[in-house]
């Protein structure tokens, strides 16, 4: 079909992981991590979804509005995580 795309992202499943999404910016110096958001998947408990379902996290979970995502900035996370996160961008 016109306009989509065969190609997929595949990424291993992190038991116990977090999501998160940075922006990273072009600062004078090189780029620039902003503050980490964490991604946390909501459970809406549905009859019609199975417990594997619920833990797929999405391209419409992440970017279409859904009340099966919430948005935590700055993140839930420590300090020095949050520090090796943007690190790891820059």
């Amino acid at each position: 079909q016109k306009g989509l795309d065969d190609r997929v992202v595949v990424e291993r499943y992190a038991e116990g992981g977090r999501e998160f999404t940075v922006i990273a910016v072009e600062g004078r110096g090189g780029p620039v991590a902003l503050i980490p958001t964490e991604v946390e998947l909501i459970s809406q408990g549905d009859a019609m979804e199975d417990d594997n379902a619920r833990k797929i996290f999405s391209y419409r979970r992440k970017y279409l509005p859904t009340q099966q995502v919430q948005y935590h900035t700055p993140p839930r996370f420590p300090v020095e995580i949050t520090a090796a996160i943007r690190h790891g961008v820059a």
